[in-house]
């Protein structure tokens, strides 16, 4: 098998992906006060965390599932007032994944295409939105190419051993 081979079917993602989930519901049920933890300005917590990551997951399963483009993020209020507890979290989760696996048993290589293309186009919409709005001093969206460049948003430096597929070095032990 070469390497351009090599990978997981989307099935066996969303298989890992629940799996994970259900570890980290687990993980939460038996210790809640880890939900409360302080992650950063602008995610609170890490309840704030889990739940913006549910959130991507219901609108990609509704985007693909039912067509339907995603709608626009809830504001901080919103999510405030949305309850994040384990059981709350994994059943939003569930839901979201079984409108992936809905979508997977009728969709064609023709849908996935379609619906690829559209993803890129509505990603690439709304990032030219938001660098419009969102442009630092130098002229460029504040997150762009942070990570490629092996440093924080911050300007902290990254990981020492911060690789880009650009420039991918031996690894070594």
């Amino acid at each position: 098998m070469s390497a351009s081979e090599a990978g997981i079917s989307f099935r066996e993602l969303l298989a890992y992906n629940h799996y994970l989930a259900d570890r980290w519901m687990d993980f939460f049920r038996q210790n809640p006060d880890a939900l409360q933890a302080a992650v950063s300005e602008k995610i609170p917590t890490v309840g704030d965390l889990v739940f913006h990551l549910v959130l991507v997951e219901e609108t990609f399963a509704r985007f693909l599932r039912d067509g339907a483009p995603p709608a626009p993020p809830q504001s901080a209020a919103q999510a405030d007032r949305q309850p994040k507890t384990p059981d709350i979290l994994l059943q939003r989760h569930e839901l979201a994944h079984e409108k992936f696996a809905q979508f997977l048993d009728k969709a064609s290589d023709e849908d996935l295409r379609r619906k690829h293309e559209f993803f890129l186009q509505s990603r690439g919409e709304l990032g030219r939105v938001q660098a419009a709005r969102n442009v630092d001093e130098e002229g460029r969206v504040p997150w762009q190419g942070d990570y490629t460049r092996g440093r924080h948003a911050d300007g902290d430096a990254g990981a020492d051993d911060h690789q880009t597929r650009r420039q991918l070095r031996p690894f070594v032990e």
